[in-house]
C-alpha cells in the first residue's frame, strides 16, 4: 500500500511538470518579413511598419506581453506607446508597429536583422516592477536594395511592390520550437527521476531486515 501511494505521487508530479510547461508559453509570434521576403529599403529610406503580429489562441485567458528590442538598434526602433501589449483570449491582430530607416551611406545589399524579445507579464500591479515568465525571441529581416532574379547582384529600387501572402504561412507559432524544447527537457527530467526513483527503490528492497 505504501509503495502504490509512493508510485501514485510520482505520478501526479510527473504530470504537472509536463502541464506546468506546455502553459509556460501560450502565445505566438507572426514575423512578417523574414530570409525569404525581407523588407527591401534603399538607402536613405524611411518607412513605418507593421513588423510583428502577436496571438494569443491558447490557455483560454487574456495576457499581456512584455517586448523588449535585442537587435537592429541602428535602423529600428518600436513606436507604439507602450511596450506591453494587451492580447485577449482568442485574438491573432495585434500588431508591434516599428520605424525603420535605413542610414545614406549604406552599401546596396546590407542585410539586417532586427529582433525583439517577447516575455508574457505576471503580477503587474500599480507603483510594483513588471514581473516577467518565460519568453521567445523573433527577428524580421532588412535588405538595403533588391535582387534582381537571374542577376547576381543587387540593385536600387524605387518602389517595391506589396506581396501578400497567407497569415498561416508567416505564423511562427511557439508550438514549433518553444514546446518541442520545453517537452523534451521535461521528459529528460522526468525520465532522470524515474531512474533515481527506481535505483532507491532497489538500494532500500537489498537491506537487511
Amino acid at each position: 500500500m505504501k509503495m502504490k501511494t509512493k508510485y501514485n505521487f510520482f505520478i501526479i508530479v510527473s504530470l504537472l511538470l509536463v502541464l506546468l510547461s506546455f502553459n509556460a508559453y501560450a502565445f505566438g509570434v507572426t514575423a512578417f518579413y523574414w530570409d525569404k521576403k525581407p523588407l527591401y529599403l534603399n538607402p536613405g529610406e524611411s518607412r513605418e511598419i507593421q513588423a510583428f503580429g502577436l496571438q494569443n489562441m491558447v490557455g483560454e485567458k487574456d495576457m499581456t506581453i512584455r517586448v523588449e528590442q535585442i537587435s537592429g538598434f541602428e535602423i529600428a526602433q518600436i513606436i507604439d506607446k507602450s511596450l506591453n501589449y494587451k492580447i485577449p483570449y482568442g485574438s491573432k491582430d495585434v500588431y508591434i508597429n516599428m520605424k525603420i530607416t535605413i542610414p545614406p551611406e549604406d552599401e546596396i545589399g546590407q542585410v539586417y536583422s532586427v529582433g525583439l524579445r517577447f516575455r508574457e507579464t505576471a503580477g503587474e500591479k500599480q507603483g510594483e516592477s513588471v514581473q516577467t515568465v518565460g519568453g521567445m525571441t523573433n527577428s524580421i529581416e532588412v535588405v538595403v536594395g533588391k535582387r534582381i532574379e537571374g542577376i547576381q547582384k543587387t540593385e536600387e529600387i524605387v518602389e517595391e511592390p506589396k506581396e501578400e501572402q497567407p497569415l498561416a504561412t508567416l505564423t511562427k507559432p511557439l508550438e514549433e520550437n518553444g514546446y518541442v524544447i520545453i517537452g523534451l527537457i521535461t521528459l529528460i527530467i522526468i525520465l532522470v527521476i524515474i531512474i533515481i526513483f527506481i535505483k532507491y527503490e532497489h538500494k532500500i528492497k537489498r537491506k537487511p531486515r
